[in-house]
């Protein structure tokens, strides 16, 4: 039997999807929270007789993305969905959006997060979704007991240079003033390198509201000169949303510490991933990011985005 398309209210998704397995980003707490940043949300409820897939769309314009405000989006599942059923359900989504003349983008996590990321590039162009060019995506094996082994030389002679300055690492509690001193760390990275910051740190104070935020900066000697916000998505996976040094102690190596210390900490809470993400931008790589991630012992996956034009543009 196809799967039928309903378009479904905020209360009756987190009821049918919200369970342990799903992403915070596909969650509804978290797209209602950045509800402002669409003209409206859009829940797709996919319903087949062996499992649905619900997904989550903001509205600009005539368009719908998901995420439209986060790394990646796409599926969530109750039941086993295989690639007939996204098949399907891509093919729903297309029709759907023709009818209401929108064009579509989804951007899949990484495939570590969910096997649905594969299965929904392998089926998009048969349901007429164009694959455009992949990001690449960086993160720790947190299983591997040994992090040194995967550095390259210089992220292991990096590495070696950074402990003889004698770093340490300090957890900031959120609520604390070393959260605030943490993200403004942060902030200037970001300036001093031309990159945007999307979020304030009040919208880390709501977003922390159902996810576990978590704050690091590494001082030499006292003074503060790298730090990290990391988000734990799950029990199994961290991800480092911002993480940044100070230009004054970059020569020093700050963040080859930081990177092995934030490995070390999850590893020890059981974790088993860190996700360092992205190193390019729509298909470009930054190749100097992609290096420094290389050499501090990162996998390399692909994150990709399919898309759907709206030929009444």
């Amino acid at each position: 039997m196809p799967m039928k398309l309903l378009r479904t209210t905020a209360e009756d998704f987190k009821k049918k999807y919200d369970n342990p397995a799903r992403i915070v980003y596909n969650s509804v707490e978290f797209c209602e929270l950045n509800a402002h940043k669409a003209d409206e949300i859009v829940y797709l409820d996919l319903r087949g007789s062996e499992c649905s897939l619900g997904i989550i769309f903001g509205r600009k314009g005539n368009k719908i993305e998901s995420p439209f405000s986060a790394p990646f989006g796409g599926f969530v599942a109750q039941g086993t969905a295989g690639f007939a059923n996204i098949s399907e359900a891509l093919s729903q989504i297309a029709d759907f959006a023709r009818q209401n003349r929108w064009s579509v983008a989804i951007t899949l996590p990484p495939s570590f997060y969910t096997p649905l990321s594969d299965a929904t590039v392998f089926a998009a162009s048969r349901a007429g979704f164009a694959v455009e060019p992949p990001d690449i995506n960086y993160h720790i094996n947190l299983r591997e007991n040994d992090f040194e082994r995967n550095l390259t030389r210089a992220g292991r002679k990096n590495l070696n240079a950074a402990r003889r300055n004698g770093f340490s690492l300090e957890v900031a509690e959120l609520h604390r003033q070393t959260a605030s001193a943490a993200f403004d760390i942060i902030r200037t990275n970001r300036e001093e390198h031309g990159y945007p910051l999307r979020m304030s740190f009040d919208d880390v104070h709501s977003t922390s509201r159902f996810v576990y935020v978590e704050f690091f900066i590494v001082r030499h000697d006292t003074e503060a000169v790298a730090s990290a916000m990391v988000y734990r998505l799950s029990d199994k996976i961290a991800q480092v949303i911002y993480w940044g040094d100070i230009a004054s102690h970059r020569s020093l190596r700050p963040m080859n510490f930081l990177a092995h210390a934030l490995s070390c900490h999850y590893r020890d809470r059981g974790m088993e991933i860190l996700d360092i993400g992205p190193a390019s931008t729509d298909g470009a790589p930054n190749l100097g990011l992609c290096s420094f991630k290389e050499s501090i012992g990162c996998i390399s996956t692909l994150k990709h985005t399919i898309t759907l034009a709206n030929h009444d543009d």
